[in-house]
């Protein structure tokens, strides 16, 4: 769950509801801002839906092997041992 998406969608939510329901209250002829207000709330909730299906960037990591010689790194275990082998003869 990715929470500051989700932290964002629920503000756009509440706003745009807010903002809906302030220019249907006050009986505004022109749809054009209740409209777009309404349009800011759909937009928090697929957000809100968006950052609650992700997953966490920390969760995606890959391990990198280092080189302890020259400090060379590699993305496997063999890539590193066919490096110690190569160039540095172990």
């Amino acid at each position: 769950m990715n929470k500051n998406l989700l932290i964002l969608g629920i503000i756009l939510i509440v706003v745009g509801a807010a903002a809906a329901g302030y220019f249907i209250s006050i009986g505004e002829s022109g749809r054009l801002r209740t409209y777009g207000s309404e349009g800011v709330a759909v937009l928090g909730v697929l957000l809100a839906i968006g950052g609650f299906m992700m997953k966490r960037s920390s969760a995606v990591t890959t391990q990198q092997f280092s080189c302890s010689k020259c400090g060379a790194t590699f993305n496997s275990d063999m890539a590193l041992k066919s490096h110690m082998k190569d160039k540095h003869g172990m």
